[in-house]
């Protein structure tokens, strides 16, 4: 499994510029009907190298979500990440 997440933001030139990147890799497993936990392998951040990130996921249709555990942000309140993917025909 490969996460790359690149919210992009732009700079005084006008071009876009990477904000905020998200990226690991690692085995995945089921834990469970709805659940799937990824092992982390390497990560841009090395404090999440070795770790275990929990989520949970439905998959209807051609649609794919997965949605994170509840975190703190930086202004204190709680949030989940919320990620979709549709099959393409």
């Amino acid at each position: 499994m490969i996460g790359l997440i690149v919210p992009s933001a732009t700079d005084s030139a006008g071009a876009a510029v990477p904000r905020n990147l998200v990226a690991y890799s690692g085995p995945y497993t089921s834990e469970g009907p709805g659940k799937v936990a990824y092992h982390v392998d390497i990560s841009i951040s090395p404090t999440q190298k070795g770790t275990v990130t929990a989520r949970t996921y439905t998959l209807v249709g051609d649609k794919l979500t997965l949605v994170t555990i509840p975190a703190k942000g930086p202004d204190g309140q709680e949030t989940r990440t919320v990620l979709e993917w549709r099959r393409s025909k």
